[in-house]
C-alpha cells in the first residue's frame, strides 16, 4: 500500500492509515509531481476497465484504479535432496477509489495452496469491490480543526 499512496494523494508519500483524518502524518514529503501521479492513476484505471486485468474490481457508482498481480510464493527447501519447493501462491489487488480523487486505498492480499492459486482478476479484485463498496457506504469522520489539505494528510481513510 505504501507504494500506492503518492499516486493516490497527488504525489505526497506517506503512511496510510486506518484512522480519520486528524491523524496526521508528519513525516511527509513529495515524491511525484501532481500531473505524474494523475497519470499513473489514469493508467491504473485502465487495469479495471473491460478490457483490463481486474474488471471485476468495478464499484458501482465510482471509478477505480488499480493493478493485480499473481505470483509464486516463498520456497522451502527440502533438507533431503536440496530442492526448493514452492509453498504457497498469492493472488493480490491494491486499488483506490474515486480514481480521479482517491479516498480509499485498499488492498487484498490472498495466500493459495501451491498450484491453486485463481489469477488476482478472478479472486482478489472482486473481493476489493465487495469490501470497498462497503466502505463506500460508511461515514468518513475528520477532525475540521486539524484537515489542512487533505492531499499532504495522507491519511487515506
Amino acid at each position: 500500500l505504501k507504494a500506492y499512496t503518492p499516486i493516490a494523494t497527488t504525489g505526497y508519500f506517506g503512511i496510510p492509515t486506518m484512522l480519520d483524518s486528524s491523524n496526521q502524518n508528519r513525516n511527509i514529503q513529495r515524491v511525484l509531481s501532481r500531473e505524474t501521479a494523475a497519470a499513473l492513476r489514469q493508467a491504473l484505471q485502465l487495469a479495471t476497465s473491460q478490457h483490463g486485468t481486474a474488471p471485476m474490481a468495478q464499484v458501482s457508482g465510482t471509478t477505480v484504479a488499480g493493478k493485480t498481480a499473481t505470483m509464486t510464493g516463498g520456497f522451502w527447501t527440502d533438507e533431503r535432496t536440496g530442492e526448493k519447493i514452492p509453498r504457497s501462491d498469492t493472488s493480490a489487488f491494491i486499488g483506490m477509489l474515486p480514481a480521479n480523487r482517491p479516498k480509499w486505498l485498499v488492498g487484498v492480499l490472498l495466500e493459495f495452496e501451491h498450484g491453486k492459486a485463481k489469477f488476482a482478476g478472478l479472486s482478489a479484485a472482486p473481493m476489493f469491490s465487495e469490501l470497498a463498496q462497503k466502505a463506500l457506504l460508511k461515514p468518513v469522520v475528520s477532525d475540521p480543526s486539524t484537515a489542512a489539505d487533505t492531499n499532504r494528510q495522507v491519511g487515506l481513510r
